[in-house]
């Protein structure tokens, strides 16, 4: 019988260990959590608590879940509330943001020590107080580290000492787990490096796209135009030259007559158009054209008879900022075309006649700005035999029996749908007749 007695006793110490049983130690162990940054872009990380934006995770349910590792204050503890009186522990109100270059490495260390929600009793009943109970973690439990970082942040002021400083985080981050015990001693944790690619289809991380054969988050440098200086503004005053209807949000304005001076400008071209009324009056409009170099802009001859269409779409907190203009001579040949492009385009179609513009989904830059990334594309110009496709700021010339036509990318950028800004599209272009034909 003994003997049995023995031989059970090992069977059941041997099926313990085997099973893994997860008991809680007496005594906590420490692990080392680290963060590396493996990828090609800065990250931030949300480390108000100390966490450098890693927070372990305890299986519940078969649901990783959260859990506080350290009382924020003293006398939330269950040994100490009893004795502190009031617990007064209120909320940060600041928080604090950690840059992680690439290729660098932040530690902190967790004791091992989960803390639980618990009451306890200060005397009497009717007394139990919300606390929180210390229990050291199983060596030998699964654990789960949650990072979360963002590739911009809004920073109030640099850290000299490569610390963290007031700030915050966009709506926008991103996320990645590591699965670890606390017998592993170290566990790391870091986003995936950009792999190589060859359209943005290749990159699989948060945010990437494809920039000379390497997937990455971030904005490689570019000499594309800024926004402010990229934008195309049409303004019209009307004494009686248009005809102006309404379509919707939008305002028609549509006219024949004569240009009765073309001014040019370093940014701006000012265009009075004139025509004779039934009366036998004069009626006029003038039309101002910013853009960022006017003097690039075809010759108009004074005396030419032209027609005018122009589709204003501006909110009326922000008017002249998105207007299309089209102006072709007395036989419908096309002289200019400028649209401001922001969310949709002004221009129709048959507007363009005998041209097409088309925008292209591939990115070939961005830019981080207070809205987030700006992503900037290409845009494409057409008359059917030759076709150019154009970055930010490049214009080329499309030669045809109608003329030397010149095509410009205004800008080309667009922001994602988090952005906080409008508007989201912001794809300004010019066309005009540069040269009429033999010219």
């Amino acid at each position: 019988m003994k003997v049995r007695m023995r031989t059970a006793g090992v069977l059941i110490f041997a099926s313990a260990m085997l099973g893994g049983c997860m008991c809680t130690p007496s005594t906590p162990k420490s692990v080392t959590l680290r963060l590396k940054n493996t990828s090609r872009d800065t990250l931030f990380v949300d480390t108000t608590d100390g966490r450098l934006g890693m927070v372990v995770q305890r299986s519940v349910g078969g649901a990783w879940s959260s859990f506080v590792e350290t009382p924020r204050c003293a006398c939330q503890s269950c040994d100490a509330i009893c004795t502190a009186g009031t617990c007064s522990c209120p909320e940060p109100t600041t928080t604090f943001i950690q840059r992680v270059p690439p290729d660098s490495t932040f530690e902190r260390t967790w004791a091992g020590v989960v803390q639980t929600n618990s009451v306890t009793s200060c005397g009497g009943f009717g007394t139990e107080t919300a606390c929180l109970q210390a229990e050291n973690a199983p060596y030998n439990e699964t654990f789960n580290l949650h990072l979360c970082y963002a590739l911009t942040a809004t920073l109030n002021g640099v850290s000299t000492d490569g610390g963290a400083v007031e700030g915050a985080l966009p709506t926008d981050v991103g996320c990645v787990d590591r699965e670890f015990r606390i017998d592993d001693g170290v566990a790391e944790i870091g986003p995936q490096r950009g792999a190589d690619c060859v359209t943005d289809a290749d990159c699989k991380g948060m945010g990437e796209m494809c920039f000379s054969g390497a997937c990455t988050a971030s904005c490689p440098a570019n000499t594309f135009p800024s926004e402010a200086e990229s934008s195309v503004r049409i303004a019209i005053d009307d004494r009686g030259f248009f005809t102006t209807m309404r379509d919707g949000a939008k305002t028609l304005y549509v006219g024949s007559g004569s240009v009765g001076s073309a001014t040019y400008n370093t940014s701006s071209l000012r265009i009075f158009f004139t025509r004779t009324g039934m009366a036998g009056e004069t009626l006029t409009a003038t039309v101002d054209l910013d853009v960022p170099r006017a003097s690039q802009l075809g010759p108009l001859a004074v005396g030419q008879r032209v027609q005018v269409r122009i589709v204003d779409s501006s909110p009326t907190a922000r008017p002249t900022s998105n207007v299309g203009l089209v102006i072709r001579d007395e036989t419908g040949a096309l002289l200019i075309v400028a649209d401001s492009g922001l969310t949709t385009p002004n221009l129709a179609a048959s507007d363009l006649m005998p041209f097409t513009v088309t925008f292209s989904g591939a990115a070939v830059g961005c830019r981080m700005t207070a809205c987030g990334k700006e992503i900037f594309k290409t845009i494409s110009f057409s008359d059917g035999t030759k076709t150019v496709k154009l970055e930010p700021g490049q214009m080329e010339n499309i030669v045809n029996a109608s003329g030397t036509f010149r095509a410009v990318n205004v800008f080309g950028g667009e922001y994602g749908a988090a952005s906080p800004c409008e508007p989201k599209l912001i794809r300004p272009y010019i066309l005009w007749r540069d040269k009429p034909p033999g010219g």
